[in-house]
């Protein structure tokens, strides 16, 4: 018997490659396209835990709407039973481009200088992947050097897109996401502050990994996570060539521009950033500039910048509290992995602001989790539900997702990314009081039916009774060559893939018992169930079998 673990009768797991703080990865064979992926499976430990378990879920539809050549590509999504009976559990799992190569983490240890050129070419890589998901109303929120892969082409591969959020939800910020997002070292300032982050926050942490690969280190170090933190708030990084006399001057600019820090005084597009890093490749000028240096964070400024809510000198130690606290169990977390610590009876949040929700679970060694707004008669911006419950049982530094009434006079549209059928978006749209309208087709390489997008697009505040609209996977296939298989492997290949097979036969002398040719042609798409014609060679004074037509479940599509 076999000691290989196989998930969905289709994927076998080989070495473990990778771990995190939710999550092992492994490295899979995909038995049926007979490719290596990569799988990342929620620990067993929190796949019990709903919070986890929906943090893990959103990962996959997240990075599963990203489809570019410098992101690592989703496959698939599922969900692997562990134990039997009342014990058993259902931990989900993702299927994962398999990128061969290192990241940038193992070369910066390394010690090994990368040219001026080459630290740019990969930052531009990097930011061409960022304009992507930024145009896709996705924050990476933690662009780092362990987050970014070198191919062994050489080429720019960006993961770990899980922890992305919404553009939409702008009330996710470092105490206030899933976890704290980010590293100390590459954390923008308004994430240190605990503030709402934006798309800009990832092109200032695309500042300190241009500012670590073209120097060796990145612009601020400390005995502890809180130091680091507070510098990217209140001191201006060294310019570049301080450190480097080869570094030219221009690159000074560009990489304290990225460095500024009020969002409005960087680079509002990855767009932008990235034109500017290829204007100095080509030795032309730039229209960067430096902002001036920002006072220190004392009570008076703090509050002229962002003025809180209600009493400022009390909202500021409340905030100042949550990022000193949300570090610490941020820490205790990676350091720990969160799988022996101490269970927390979860407190109750109903009716509370997330402010107040945020200090409450931080005194109890938790954190708040996913922020979701939704029509409700309560008061606006309180907290209506909650998972886990009040009264479980969960891990030190664990999640708490919440539910914030948005009002009664407004319907949140929910996400429908992933679903698979257009019915199952309309029973959703129906309980919140939504209308599903016009659905059109596009080619995807989801399954046909799965929802693409939807428009207004999830987390948009409509009036009750709108139509949303979507637009959903056509399902169309590239048919695969085939020619010069055998007969017993061409249908294998194309059975994967759900084409009807219909075989005819031609007397030849050579490749006899191969595939001599097929229609339609390779790269046509295709539904599935469309039926594909082979001709199979046979050798001289073979009976010629004439098969019964088959009437395909589908037309082939006529499109190369």
């Amino acid at each position: 018997m076999s000691d290989i673990r196989k998930l969905a009768n289709r994927y076998e797991l080989g070495d473990l490659i990778g771990r995190g703080g939710m999550a092992e990865v492994f490295e899979a064979l995909d038995t049926r396209l007979n490719r290596t992926v990569a799988i990342k499976i929620l620990r067993d430990d929190l796949a019990r835990d709903p919070a986890f378990i929906a943090r893990f879920r959103r990962e996959a539809q997240a990075a599963a709407a990203l489809n570019h050549p410098t992101i690592v590509a989703v496959y698939d999504t599922g969900e692997d039973i562990h134990g039997e009976g009342k014990s058993a559990t259902n931990v989900p799992y993702i299927v994962m481009e398999y990128v061969s190569g290192t990241t940038l983490r193992d070369i910066v240890k390394s010690g090994r200088k990368l040219a001026t050129e080459r630290a740019l070419r990969i930052s531009i890589g990097v930011l061409d992947a960022l304009a992507y998901s930024h145009s896709h109303g996705i924050i990476h929120r933690d662009i780092k050097p362990a987050n970014i892969m070198i191919t062994k082409n050489g080429d720019i591969k960006v993961m770990d897109f899980g922890i992305a959020r919404a553009l939409a939800d702008t009330r996710a910020t470092m105490t206030g996401g899933s976890t704290v997002l980010g590293t100390a070292h590459y954390l923008s300032p308004e994430q240190a502050r605990g503030e709402n982050v934006d798309a800009r926050s990832d092109l200032y942490s695309a500042g300190v990994l241009l500012y670590e690969l073209l120097t060796g280190q990145p612009p601020f170090s400390g005995d502890s996570p809180v130091s680091v933190a507070y510098q990217h708030v209140t001191e201006l990084a060294a310019a570049p060539s301080t450190l480097d006399a080869s570094i030219p001057k221009e690159i000074d600019t560009v990489v304290l521009h990225a460095l500024a820090k009020l969002p409005e005084d960087r680079y509002q597009t990855a767009e932008d950033f990235q034109s500017d890093a290829e204007r100095i490749l080509q030795g032309i000028p730039t229209a960067a500039s430096v902002a001036p240096k920002p006072k220190k964070m004392t009570t008076s400024s703090n509050s002229t910048r962002n003025k809180p809510r209600g009493n400022s000198v009390l909202v500021l130690l409340a905030v100042l509290g949550i990022f000193v606290g949300g570090l610490t169990v941020w820490l205790a977390t990676q350091i720990f992995g969160g799988a022996t610590g101490d269970r927390i009876s979860v407190p109750s949040l109903d009716g509370l602001t997330v402010e107040k929700a945020t200090v409450l679970l931080i005194d109890k060694g938790l954190t708040i989790g996913q922020i979701s707004p939704e029509n409700s008669e309560r008061p606006v911006d309180t907290i209506i539900s909650q998972i886990p419950q009040a009264g479980s049982q969960i891990i030190s530094g664990g999640v708490v997702d919440v539910v914030v009434s948005a009002g009664k006079s407004k319907v949140v549209v929910p996400n429908l990314i992933g679903l698979l059928t257009v019915e199952d978006a309309r029973r959703i749209l129906s309980d919140k009081g939504l209308k599903l309208g016009p659905v059109a087709e596009i080619e995807s390489d989801s399954d046909k039916g799965v929802v693409i997008s939807s428009d207004p697009a999830a987390g948009t505040a409509v009036s009750a009774g709108t139509d949303v609209s979507l637009i959903i996977s056509s399902g169309l296939k590239l048919i695969p060559q085939v020619v010069g298989l055998s007969e017993a492997q061409a249908l294998t290949d194309l059975a994967n893939l759900g084409f009807q097979v219909q075989i005819l036969q031609q007397v030849v002398t050579d490749q006899i018992g191969s595939v001599i040719a097929q229609a339609p042609k390779p790269g046509t798409k295709s539904k599935e169930g469309a039926l594909v014609t082979i001709t199979l060679g046979v050798p001289p004074g073979t009976p010629i079998v004439v098969p019964e037509p088959i009437i395909p479940t589908e037309t082939p599509s006529a499109t190369p």
